[in-house]
């Protein structure tokens, strides 16, 4: 089977916004092709901005000519492109909609809360002291919602289909978590999600997409 398009990232380092494109393709059983890709160069290049005038990354083409960027936007072509779409984007108008909800809980509260603890701890950013006191205080109640919502259910939206783009995009970003800010000691306070998270990282159709290891202790800040 050809392969169905070329996402533009960077090779070899599976991103928090990238797990999710990644997860779904394999789940839908479509192949993405990662050429060689420069972040904050490739990007800017005349042929690049051609296809992708926002200069975004990560990005689709696929086989057929079409480019979308921005990772939810990606994610969502590529569920609704495969042969389990109503699995990944709901099968009814409150599964849909439930699907969406998360999506957009996770792009507007979850990941700018993580990010405030979690990018310093990776390198990517300087230390800021507002930001880790903003992101330390609001991440436990958003983590209360997740963990609240998996009491009593395998799945967030349908135990029946399995896991959907709701799972896989939250899932992804509190496993960014694991691996940065919340260590063993804060995991312990929601066993819920742990569990769910664990469910995502042992289907077999998603082997190598999780293989770090989570974080005993996280890093303290600079005094």
């Amino acid at each position: 089977m050809a392969p169905f398009g070329t996402l533009y990232t960077l090779k070899g380092r599976i991103h928090p916004r990238t797990r999710k494109i990644f997860a779904v393709a394999r789940i839908n059983g479509l192949e993405l092709t990662l050429p060689m890709f420069i972040p904050f160069k490739s990007n800017k290049t005349p042929g690049y901005l051609a296809k992708f005038p926002t200069g975004k990354f990560p990005a689709l083409e696929t086989a057929t000519g079409f480019c979308v960027s921005e990772s939810n936007a990606v994610a969502y072509y590529v569920a609704e492109a495969g042969p389990n779409k109503d699995q990944l984007l709901g099968a009814t108008p409150e599964e849909r909609a439930l699907v969406q909800f998360w999506i957009f809980y996770s792009e507007l509260q979850l990941e700018p809360a993580l990010w405030k603890v979690a990018v310093w701890r990776r390198g990517m950013v300087p230390f800021d002291a507002r930001s880790e006191t903003e992101g330390a205080a609001a991440l436990p109640k958003l983590l209360d919602h997740v963990e609240a919502s998996l009491r009593g259910k395998k799945w967030l939206v349908s135990d029946a289909t399995g896991p959907s783009l709701a799972d896989l995009t939250i899932s992804a970003v509190i496993f960014f978590g694991y691996l940065t800010f919340i260590d063993a000691e804060m995991r312990a306070q929601y066993p819920e999600t742990l569990r769910w998270v664990g469910q995502v990282m042992a289907m077999p159709e998603l082997k190598g997409l999780y293989d770090d290891e989570f974080i005993e202790k996280r890093l303290d800040p600079p005094v």
